[in-house]
């Protein structure tokens, strides 16, 4: 019987240090990686290689993302010599080595993702290092040269400042904010007149109509929460257009003189990515980034969901059964 030692959703975190120097100097000096300081203090690290002692196996169940195969290598740094130690002579180092790839906690995707087991994938976690060094590199040196010039600019507005932080990934976001909350702030409500229009037909029934080309396009109400709409239906900026539409209409009768029938297929939504889950969410529950991915998380783990931390809009076939997931909502009694 061989001994396993299983990592799952393990993150050890590693900081870059870098001395405090001049900015310049922060593109070309050496970065080194040491252990984060809750990790240090929970001893992560010394129970992993004590874990690893006893083991044959290593296998690493890390996010399936560049950021997972990053932690997974890690993992693997600390633990490989242990592991491969207990197994002196082989010529099988990486074959104790496995990286499960999954993208659902589901009982089929946990089974595929063991039967299918791989090798790290070590290029994409150095991918993921040099973003990394990147950032810090950028983020370091750009925060230091802003603090230098324009610290008395900020300390006018709040006299405590004492750094002026720059991110490269958070920066650009905090600028998305800005406009948004500038286009909210200047925002000035408008008026507009919908018509509702009904006609009573042969058989006793009712039938609702849509103008088509009444009014000036210039004067058309755009529908903002529809990007695949022209504007809102019977809806103009224009109250004598409307005026105007209602009075004839009231004066109508209509005859029908052809009837035209198509035929329109819809094709079923993409799955959402990280960015459109949030954007949904916010749009459409008023939830925030934060609660929303909590939410997330916890359906993704209850295997509801495939994994919400992701660029991509498919669904792994193999690994996520999304028409079994959406069974057990169509008979559900909230819905």
């Amino acid at each position: 019987m061989q001994g396993w030692i299983s990592i799952v959703g393990l993150d050890i975190s590693l900081t870059a240090c870098l001395p405090n120097r001049n900015f310049r100097e922060y593109f070309t000096m050496p970065v080194t990686k040491q252990e984060e300081g809750t990790s240090s203090k929970l001893r992560v690290v010394d129970h992993l290689k004590a874990l690893a002692g006893d083991s044959n196996h290593l296998c690493l169940w890390l996010d399936c993302d560049a950021e997972g195969e990053n932690i997974a290598h890690e993992v693997l740094a600390v633990t490989r010599r242990a592991i491969l130690s207990n197994n002196p002579g082989t010529d099988d180092d990486m074959r104790r080595i496995h990286r499960a790839k999954f993208s659902a906690i589901t009982p089929k995707a946990i089974q595929d993702a063991f039967r299918t087991m791989e090798e790290p994938d070590a290029a994409l976690s150095r991918s993921v290092d040099a973003r990394q060094e990147l950032d810090l590199r950028i983020g370091v040196a750009m925060t230091r040269l802003l603090t230098w010039r324009c610290i008395h600019l900020a300390r006018r507005a709040n006299p405590a400042t004492r750094m002026i932080s720059y991110g490269p990934c958070q920066t650009p976001a905090l600028s998305f904010c800005i406009d948004r909350m500038r286009e909210i702030e200047g925002f000035t409500p408008k008026e507009y007149w919908k018509l509702n229009c009904s006609v009573k037909t042969a058989n006793g029934g009712t039938q609702s109509l849509k103008w088509l080309g009444c009014v000036d396009e210039t004067d058309t109400v755009l529908d903002t929460r529809n990007k695949s709409s022209k504007g809102e239906d019977s809806a103009t900026f224009n109250e004598k257009a409307a005026r105007d539409v209602m009075t004839i209409a009231k004066q109508s009768n209509l005859v029908v003189t052809d009837v035209t029938r198509s035929e329109e297929s819809i094709s079923p939504p993409l799955g959402l990515n990280t960015v459109s889950l949030l954007e949904v969410g916010s749009k459409a529950m008023g939830m925030s980034p934060k609660g929303l991915m909590k939410v997330a998380e916890t359906l993704y783990s209850s295997g509801f969901i495939s994994y919400p931390r992701t660029e991509t809009t498919r669904y792994d076939p193999n690994g996520f059964d999304a028409k079994s997931a959406l069974r057990q909502h169509s008979s559900h009694p909230d819905w």
